[in-house]
């Protein structure tokens, strides 16, 4: 999955040597973890709001 995500990063014109830096990816990779925790929490509810 990390390979995945430096790839979409890449193509979105992040540096690689940017990437490298563990630091850099690990605030990516929770960023996304977060983003994708709270879509999957909050839209079902969004969506039943609607219904």
């Amino acid at each position: 999955m990390t390979k995945t995500i430096d790839k979409l990063l890449v193509k979105f014109e992040f540096d690689r040597k940017e990437l490298e830096s563990v630091r850099t990816r690990k605030f990516l990779y929770l960023g996304i973890g977060f983003s994708l925790l709270f879509l999957m929490i909050f839209l079902p509810l969004a969506i039943l709001q609607i219904a």
